[in-house]
């Protein structure tokens, strides 16, 4: 299980410190983290940076000519060469 918790900036520590985060589970579920906002990642692939993604692909001139009338098979052509930075890693045993 992957979870995201949502710290507020306030509440982060400016100096070396330690946060304790208790997460409160029913029937094998996060439902609570010290209350905090969070979210329960679903299985997933790669997830990435879609800002950086467009950006790249826009400063490659062999690409930014015909980049609004691209298909999906040309936007995983481009994905496939790296131009997207991994943020996440796919789960394991999630389909790309």
């Amino acid at each position: 299980m992957q979870i995201v918790i949502e710290i507020p900036k306030e509440c982060i520590p400016t100096r070396q410190d330690l946060m304790d985060i208790q997460l409160h589970f029913v029937d094998g579920k996060v439902v609570e983290a010290s209350g905090y906002g969070f979210a329960a990642l679903p299985e997933h692939g790669r997830l990435i940076d879609a800002d950086a993604f467009i950006e790249k692909v826009k400063k490659d001139r062999t690409h930014s000519c015909y980049i609004q009338s691209w298909t999906a098979d040309d936007v995983l052509d481009v994905l496939n060469r790296n131009y997207a930075p991994t943020i996440l890693e796919a789960t394991k045993g999630a389909t790309e």
